[in-house]
Order: structure tokens, then sequence, then C-alpha cells
């Protein structure tokens, strides 16, 4: 082939329009994810696309999950079909908004799934040689922003808008059916897909918005006003509420139809003049830090970890786009952007100080209990129970295949034991925690901090039985991590994990011993795969590590608050209860009636007669009695004939009385 100029700037200039078709993405990643509507439109829109994901989810299941596909390629190299599964997890996040434009209605919804496998059935052919694959993809979570028309009156004739991934997580390829190439093509695919994870989210969003433009129009959607039968027993209304000024305003964007997807006039008119009503509160949403997920609200506002980082990172972010958009929405919007934008961060700012006066001031005490309960907890487990967690068996991994080739069986096996960890006696909280009371349970929130770290195993790699004893060592500088969960809060039992997210991870570093000169180049490339692949390594420890705590914690026994209080509760009742109590008066009375018998001695009446009433208490009062006043009562009863006849029964009854009284 003969290059020629006309080719070589042919070539060149498509180069150019990529890459300006990509900043322009990056742009609309970063500007254009979120769009601000009035509260009519959030409140129709979230309605609508409620009742669509579930007629997607649940009335047409069957349909859609798993979703087959045949023939999307088919070339005289390549034919294949495809299988969609997991689209039973679509669900709203989000807000949504609903347009009405004329004799259409422009539908603005987030929406996320996951996970999804996409299998992609594939018969290669080239020459003589046919070979069947399997291609399967994985995701763990996507979110995608759509945007799209629809005909008010029918609910057909769909027309996409704009289509955004805004978020991809989890993203795996494998490909079976290459035998022993399987596993060296597999990690070739794991390399590629961790280095160009944008280029893979940018190749999907192509891909979906060519397929959903080509499928909207034949979809049938729920049509607003009417009754929609749901898979609940009652039907539902969706209401219809017309809004002039947002007609005016989107009323070319929908006319454009796909013209106007990467229009970003029309989404900075939308902003402009949503805030211009005076919707500043829609305005002043935004998430300002998507690791804290900080979430600034004029409503409602809260945040994770610290709140003057969190105001600076959103007072920051809000300059750069300024300055962004200093040249041109100032002439075309007339300085309404600007005004509203300065406007809302000042509103912003005053809602942070409010609110966040409001969240010290709240939860002051649940922080306090938060701190003492881990305190406590890190006491428990390290100082008195030390030798249990310190060092910390690991349990053993065997990974081994075995694969039968022309009538040889071949064999591999790669077996780790005798795994433990050292230095978790470091763990310690480098934050404040809080509890909270929660249906019964305590909702523990705590941030731990450990390091260093070490961790120890030995192994074999055996191939065809074969193989070298290695040993593995690995150690980690430092680490730091949140974690939720709930405890029963009468019996410290009952542990449930509700989060568990590694923050930070330093200082990594792995080697091998046990291969002999081969030690030295698997070291080069351990050392080298730990720095290239430290977000993988992450997300793989925060993973495991979550499974090893959710199966444990239920039958860990934590601290229960309040247990030192019993002591008090026996003395507070026998006071406030030693009148009514008979049980408790015979005590108290025995040490004063031993000292009575010489004041009652000169009152020679009183002595027998309080005790002929009393018939109850006497038995245990006569017995101490006896033994000390035999002697004194010898000479009173000489005396006290006469005088017992005297009162008769108005003596007994006023003595009686008198008694009772006392």
């Amino acid at each position: 082939m003969k290059l020629t100029p006309y080719k070589i700037v042919n070539f060149l200039r498509r180069i150019l329009c990529f890459f300006i078709a990509r900043f322009n993405k990056e742009y609309e990643y970063i500007f254009q994810s979120d769009q601000y509507y009035d509260e009519t439109s959030v409140e129709r829109g979230d309605l609508y696309v409620k009742h669509l994901v579930e007629n997607v989810t649940i009335d047409r299941a069957d349909k859609y999950d798993p979703f087959i596909s045949n023939d999307l390629l088919n070339t005289k190299f390549i034919s294949q079909n495809s299988q969609l599964t997991g689209l039973k997890t679509l669900r709203s996040v989000g807000k949504s908004a609903l347009i009405e434009t004329g004799d259409n209605i422009l539908i603005s919804a987030n929406l996320g799934a996951g996970p999804i496998c996409f299998k992609i059935f594939t018969s290669v052919g080239l020459g003589h040689f046919k070979k069947e694959l399997t291609v399967e993809l994985n995701l763990t979570y996507v979110q995608v922003l759509i945007n799209f028309n629809v005909f008010k009156e029918t609910g057909r004739n769909g027309d996409l808008v704009n289509f955004l991934i805004t978020e991809l997580s989890g993203f795996k390829c494998f490909i079976r059916g290459l035998y022993y190439m399987d596993p060296f093509i597999n990690l070739f695919l794991a390399i590629i897909t961790v280095l160009s994870k944008r280029l893979i989210r940018n190749l999907l969003e192509n891909e979906l918005y060519k397929y959903l433009d080509d499928m909207l129009p034949k979809f049938q959607f729920p049509v607003e006003g009417k009754y929609i039968e749901s898979h609940h027993s009652e039907s539902v209304n969706i209401s219809r509420e017309p809004d002039d000024e947002n007609n005016k305003i989107t009323g070319e964007m929908s006319r454009k139809s796909s013209n106007t997807k990467n229009n970003l006039e029309s989404t900075r008119k939308i902003n402009g003049c949503t805030a211009e009503r005076g919707n500043f509160g829609s305005v002043a949403e935004k998430t300002a830090d998507k690791e804290r997920m900080v979430q600034l609200s004029l409503k409602k506002f809260s945040f994770s970890k610290n709140f003057l980082q969190s105001a600076c990172n959103y007072f920051f972010r809000l300059i750069s786009v300024h300055i962004s958009f200093l040249r041109k929405p100032i002439s075309n919007m007339r300085g309404r952007f600007l005004q509203s934008s300065f406007l809302a961060v000042i509103l912003v700012f005053c809602a942070c100080i409010h609110q966040s006066v409001c969240f010290l001031d709240d939860d002051d005490e649940n922080i306090a209990r938060g701190d003492k309960f881990i305190d406590d907890l890190l006491h428990d487990m390290l100082e008195e129970n030390g030798h249990e967690y310190d060092p910390y068996r690991l349990e053993d991994s065997v990974i081994g295949f075995s694969k039968k080739i022309t009538f040889v069986n071949v064999s591999g096996e790669a077996k780790l034991h005798n795994g433990y960890i050292t230095g978790l006696k470091s763990l310690h909280r480098p934050d404040h925690c809080s509890v909270e009371d929660e249906d019964g349970k305590l909702l523990v929130k705590a941030d731990l901090g450990a390091g260093v770290l070490d961790f120890h195993y030995d192994g074999t790699v055996k191939f065809m039985n074969f193989g070298p004893t290695i040993t593995l060592h690995a150690t980690l500088a430092y680490l730091e991590v949140h974690m939720e969960f709930t405890v029963d809060s009468k019996t410290g039992r009952d542990g449930e994990l509700k989060k568990f997210v590694i923050d930070d991870m330093k200082g990594m570093k792995m080697s091998i011993t046990g291969l002999g000169p081969m030690n030295w180049a698997a070291n080069y490339i351990i050392g080298g795969a730990t720095s290239l692949f430290k977000g993988f390594l992450k997300s793989f420890m925060q993973k495991k590590v979550r499974e090893h705590i959710s199966e444990r914690l239920p039958r860990y026994q934590f601290p229960i608050e309040g247990g030192n209080i019993e002591i008090t509760v026996p003395d507070i009742t026998i006071t406030s209860e030693e009148i009514t109590t008979e049980t408790d008066a015979p005590e108290e009375i025995v040490p004063e009636e031993t000292e009575a018998p010489e004041e009652i001695v000169p009152d020679e009446t009183e002595a027998p007669e309080e005790i002929i009433p009393d018939e109850t208490e006497a038995p245990e009062e006569i017995v101490p009695d006896e033994t000390e006043a035999p002697e004194e009562i010898v000479p009173d009863e000489t005396e006290a004939p006469e005088e017992t006849e005297a009162p008769k029964d108005e003596a007994l009854e006023a003595l009686q009385l008198f008694s009772y009284l006392i």
C-alpha cells in the first residue's frame, strides 16, 4: 500500500477529530453529568422512571433477563450471538426529571444496575480452522445518565438525546475455549482492562448508544396520565401538570433530536434559567468529593469525614467551573450562570456553617459513646485477648487445574498454608467514632488504623506433581479502614457488618523465596505488579477482609454499655422501700432492741403490752429479748398485775395505734 499525502492528512484529521470528541466527552463527564430541574419536574420524573423500571424488571422480566440477541455480527470470519443477564437489578439512582415539550415528553433518568454478566458465544473461522469460543464480560456495577424523548399520547417513537456512563466498576473479561492458552490470554486481558479502563468505558458507551438509538423507537413506554398496571394489586395514576416555562426552555432541545446531544448551550440554558427562577436548592446540590461521598444540600447537609476539607473541595471545584465558563457563557447567558452560581456558593456556605454547628451539637453524645465503645473493644481485644489476634492465623488457599490433552492429564497446583499476620496489636482509633440507637440495636461507625503489618505464607507450586516449596512474605506499612456494623444493645451479640471500606493503604511490599535463581526475576515482577495494580490489590484485600469479618462478627461478644451501673441499683431499692419491706425490718430493728431493754425497764407496763399486739413480729423479737431480759422481766411482773388490769382495752388500742404510727 502506497502512502500519499492525502491519506496521511486524512489519517491525522481523523485522529484530531477523535481527540476533540473525547475532550468533549470528558467535559460532559465533569460538568454535564448533573442537570437540575424544578421540583415538579423532578417529582414527575421520579414517578415515571419508577414505573418504567418496574415495567422492565418485574412485569416483563422474562423478556429482558436473560436478554438474548442473535447474529450481532456475522462475517466470513466471525459469527456470534450473545446473552445478557442481570437486568433485573436495574434501579433508579439519584434524581430524574420529566418535562413536556409540545407533543413529546423529555425524560432524564439516572439508572444503575449490577452485577451484570454478558456472554458472547463466538465461532472463529480462518481457512480450514474453526473454533468455538465463549467470551464473558462481568460488571459489578454500572450507572448511566440517559435523556430521551417519547410521544406523550402513545408512549412510542422514543428518540435518544444523550447517553453517558457515569460510573463503571468491577469490569472483568474472560475467554474460554482455547484450552491451555486460556490462562495466558485471560492474564493479558486482565492487564489490559486495568490499564485501559476509561477506553473500555468509552467503547461500551458508544456501542450502547448505537444499540439504544436503534431500539428506543420500538419500545413501548408507559403513558403518563393513564392507569398503568404494575406488580402491585392496585393501579397507579401518574399526574400531569404542564409547565409552560419548561416547554419554552427545552423546545429547541427536543426538536433538534439527536443532533443536540452534544449541544452544551441547551444544558447551560436549562441550568441558568432554573437557577434564575429561584430554585437555588437544586443548583446548590452537588457531590463535592466522590471518595468521602460528601453531599451538600440547603435542606439536608451531611458529611462523613471532615467538614472543612469537604467545604474547601466544593469551593475550589466551583471556582474552577467559573474560570472555565468565563468566556462564552457570560456573553450567551448575560451573566445569569455566573451570578446564580456565586449566589449558590454563598448560600451553600451559610448552610454548611449552620448545619455543621447543629451536627456537632446533636452528635456530641454519640461521638463520646462511640469513642468509649471502640476504646473498650480494642482494650478487650488487644490487651486482654491479644494472644488470640497477634499473630493471627490465616486460612489455607489452594488453586489448581487439570486438563486432558491428547491422552495426557496436565495438572497444576498452587497451595498456600501456614499463613499468619503479625502487627494487629498496633490497631488503634485514628479518628472519632459514633454509636447510635437503631431499633434495639447499636449502629457503630468506626475508623481504625494499623501498621506495620507482616504477612507470611508457606506454599508449594507444582506442575505435573513437580515443583518447589516457596515462602511468601508481604509487608504493609499502614492501613486505615472505615467500618459500620450493628450489635444487639442488650446482649452484645448478633453483630452484622453494614459497610467496610479501605480508605488508605501505604507501603505495600511483597517478596518470594524458594525459586532458586529465579527469585530475583519473580521479585522484580511482583514489585512492579504491586505498584501497577495497587487499586486491584486494594479492592481484592477489601473484599476478602469484608467476607472474613462478616462470617465472624455474629459470633463475637462485644462489650455492653452500662454494665458497671448494676452495682448501685440494690442500694437504691433498699433505701426507697425500707418502710414497706418486712424482710429488711428485722435486720434494722434487732441492733436497736439490744440497747432498748435498759430504756424500757422504767416503763413497767409498756414492755409486756407491746409484745402482745405485735403477733407477727413478736416471734423474732422475743428470742433475743429473752436471752438478755429474764432477770429484768421477773421483777417487773411482780409490780405489773395491778397496773395491767387498769387500762384494759382502751390502753391496748392506744398503744397499738401509737406503735403503728411510729
